[in-house]
């Protein structure tokens, strides 16, 4: 389930930039309890391996932050400092990469990637807002406190979904794109078994990849969605985030 931003198979070398999820990282739903994390981080840095530089930050556990084209990716790591689900009030990111997180907010706009969703409230999977909703509250209040723009890219649900984010929760309107994944089972009638009125594009039951082209202005970020299948392109969409 690594959310992975580039292809592998190019022609020309092509940096890429990684992040686990439960999968890569362990146990089936995993947290902060996993014995092992510390070797599991090691293994994925085998595969993965991640270099300081000028635009390329390492955060606590497996997170970064990369600055690219008039943007910032930040790759948060859902696992190293997550509590159990049925655990009150437990944290998703933990009090140290939230804090990390919040003073690397610098840029306009910011691309907020997680092995799961964001915005997952609505299926009885594993996600940040279903799983630790108060946290997650807490957190889209910090996100609005630093007031920059932010675009979120997720993973885990075996499926492609984009969803808009009304402005009732940034202040303006922003997506969650959920790609996965090109290796994975999939599971045919997921997005009819999970209705979510925040949907507006999805398909699932084949494996699946998408590609992002942007473009950055001085006062918005252009976003072109192009979700495919092994079939081909299934669906393009173009969003607009207003600084």
């Amino acid at each position: 389930h690594a959310m992975v931003l580039w292809p592998y198979r190019m022609k020309e070398l092509i940096p890429t930039y990684a992040v686990w999820d439960d999968h890569d990282f362990g146990p089936n739903d995993g947290n902060k309890s996993y014995r092992y994390k510390k070797e599991s981080k090691e293994i994925l840095e085998v595969f993965f391996p991640r270099k300081e530089s000028k635009n390329y930050q390492l955060g606590p556990g497996v997170s970064s932050k990369l600055i690219s084209r008039k943007m910032s990716f930040h790759f948060l790591d859902n696992r190293s400092f997550r509590d159990a689900r049925d655990k009150k009030n437990g944290k998703h990111l933990g009090t140290k990469q939230r804090i990390w997180l919040m003073d690397n907010l610098k840029e306009d706009f910011n691309w907020l990637v997680l092995g799961g969703q964001f915005f997952g409230a609505y299926h009885q999977f594993e996600s940040f807002a279903g799983n630790h909703p108060e946290m997650f509250r807490s957190f889209i209040t910090e996100l609005n406190r630093v007031n920059k723009r932010y675009v979120f890219l997720s993973g885990d649900r075996h499926l492609v979904e984009e969803m808009e984010i009304p402005s009732s929760y940034l202040g303006y309107p922003s997506y969650e794109f959920t790609v996965s994944g090109m290796q994975t089972k999939m599971f045919k009638g997921s997005l009819e078994r999970s209705p979510n009125k925040l949907r507006v594009n999805g398909f699932d039951g084949v494996a699946n990849y998408g590609i992002f082209k942007t473009e950055v202005g001085a006062n918005e970020m252009k976003i072109i969605f192009q979700a495919y299948s092994i079939n081909g392109l299934k669906f393009s969409s173009q969003r607009v985030i207003v600084k």
